[in-house]
């Protein structure tokens, strides 16, 4: 399993959040470590993944620094930002939230 981005940020859709964590590729899947979720950007305002859908997704409640969670996508289900990811904009009328 290859290590593809280490401290990557992650908008989840379906749930309009953030997580961040570690993203793997393996073959035509994405793994991703998470470590930390939220409704707000976690390392600043940009994004090198976003995830449409998921096949499985362990611990999902467990997204402390101190239990990981670990998700699972089809790559047609993830958008690839790139390594360096790309910037969001702040949503106007909406303090401390974004637009994905």
């Amino acid at each position: 399993m290859t290590c593809i981005k280490t401290g990557c940020q992650i908008f989840i859709a379906p749930y309009q959040e953030f997580a961040y964590g570690d993203a793997f590729r393996v073959g035509n899947v994405y793994v991703f470590r998470l470590c930390e979720r939220g409704f707000a950007h976690i390392t600043g305002p940009l994004k090198h993944f976003t995830i449409d859908n998921w096949v499985y997704w362990f611990d999902d409640a467990k997204t402390s620094q101190a239990t990981n969670s670990t998700l699972i996508a089809e790559a047609s289900d993830v958008e690839d930002h790139g390594y360096d990811g790309i910037q969001t904009a702040a949503a106007p009328g909406r303090a401390g939230q974004h637009q994905y």
